[in-house]
């Protein structure tokens, strides 16, 4: 949502949010607009009580803490959690991959020229 290079959110659509706090004003933003326009929301948050998990359709909470004399020195400004996020969605892909048959290849050829 909200990109010029994706196509636009329809009834039917999922759309999937991700955010620490679950509080940043544009995660929660996008969720009020995509459940206004009747598309399913999925959130992963780190915060099982935030505003994002409360409007999702479906909260993944990922506990990606750390004892605070910790947190400088293993997971700087929140790292934990996104490293968290990104193995779990990197593992959904490979499965999502696996069920539809889906093969590297065939997402390289929809994947952007330019980067």
């Amino acid at each position: 949502m909200g990109e010029t290079i994706t196509p636009p959110v329809r009834v039917g659509d999922l759309v999937l949010i991700i955010s620490g706090s679950g509080e940043t004003m544009p995660s929660v933003m996008t969720a009020d607009i995509a459940r206004d326009m009747k598309v399913k929301v999925i959130a992963v948050v780190g915060e099982e009580k935030s505003s994002l998990a409360r409007k999702a359709d479906l909260a993944i909470v990922l506990s990606a803490h750390c004892k605070d004399e910790q947190k400088p020195r293993l997971a700087p400004l929140g790292t934990l959690f996104e490293a968290s996020a990104w193995i779990l969605l990197d593992g959904i892909v490979a499965e999502l991959m696996d069920l539809k048959g889906e093969s590297e290849e065939k997402m390289k050829k929809r994947h952007a020229t330019l980067q």
